[in-house]
């Protein structure tokens, strides 16, 4: 499975999807399971049939025969990094996300005198948690929330 999904848009007719079909390429469907409904009890009924909503329509989707992937989610920030997150967008301009960090470092790294909140929040923080600092950033920059 790519590292990238690209989301095809499907509320018209899309020439993208024949292509698709054409070149046999894998193609992945989100989904949210919802509810069981089945669970292999008669003959010919899937062990793992869910429910699937679609418009009006309930229908079975059986996954007995499919490889099922899921997204893990994103593990919540500490109280530091939320700090810090939370600086980064309030000093971040949504055009020039990179001036945030400049800001960030000269608050860190050159402000004399008295220890300020991001100072402290900032200095609390390992490198793995100044990485998923940077991930939430950019996640709320691509996102434009």
């Amino acid at each position: 499975m790519s590292s990238e999904l690209i989301k095809i848009n499907t509320s018209t007719y899309s020439r993208k999807l024949d292509e698709i079909l054409e070149n046999r390429t894998e193609v992945y469907l989100k989904a949210k399971l919802t509810k069981r409904l089945t669970y292999g009890e008669y003959v010919g009924e899937p062990k793992n049939g869910f429910e699937l909503v679609l418009g009006d329509t309930v229908k079975i989707l059986d996954l007995d025969n499919v490889e099922v992937f899921e997204q893990p989610i994103s593990p919540s920030l500490t109280d530091d990094q939320q700090v810090v997150l939370e600086w980064l967008k309030e000093n971040g301009n949504p055009n020039e996300p990179f001036a945030a960090l400049d800001e960030l470092t000269g608050e860190v790294f050159y402000t004399e005198g008295f220890k300020t909140c991001i100072y402290v929040a900032f200095n609390n923080l390992t490198g793995k948690q100044q990485f998923q600092v940077l991930a939430a950033f950019a996640e709320w920059g691509v996102s434009g929330d």
